[in-house]
């Protein structure tokens, strides 16, 4: 008799390992079928600016700390991805912005400001 319940133990045992494994393979499933989906959707997005643009926009807004305490390798890894731009030399980039000396150190990010304040704008006399 006692063989017979270790028997049932272990095998109540393996039947509750399996659905555990099932359950964390078709998590696996539906998370790669979202990965999936936002990543087809997202490379719909193209990237018009140059890439300095793009890393200006990247720092300001790792500086704002909007996303949290993203490290700004993975912020560009993901920007990379969502535009499909090689952002490898984002930091040598970022030296470059830091070193203009002449016209505007945040050119893009001052670019950007003024066509939202323009956009306001013609809202408020349509």
């Amino acid at each position: 008799m006692p063989t017979r319940k270790r028997a049932r133990k272990k095998n109540v045992l393996i039947v509750n390992y399996l659905d555990k494994a099932i359950l964390l393979v078709e998590t696996q499933f539906e998370f790669i079928n979202r990965k999936q989906a936002i990543s087809s959707s997202a490379k719909k997005l193209k990237w018009l600016g140059t890439y300095v643009d793009l890393v200006e926009l990247g720092y300001a807004l790792h500086a704002t700390g909007i996303f949290g305490s993203i490290s700004l390798k993975r912020l560009f890894r993901v920007l990379g991805e969502v535009f499909d731009i090689d952002t490898k030399n984002f930091s040598r980039t970022f030296t470059d912005i830091k070193n203009r000396t002449t016209g505007d150190r945040t050119k893009f990010l001052n670019t950007l400001k003024e066509n939202l304040l323009r956009k306001l704008e013609e809202t408020e006399r349509r």
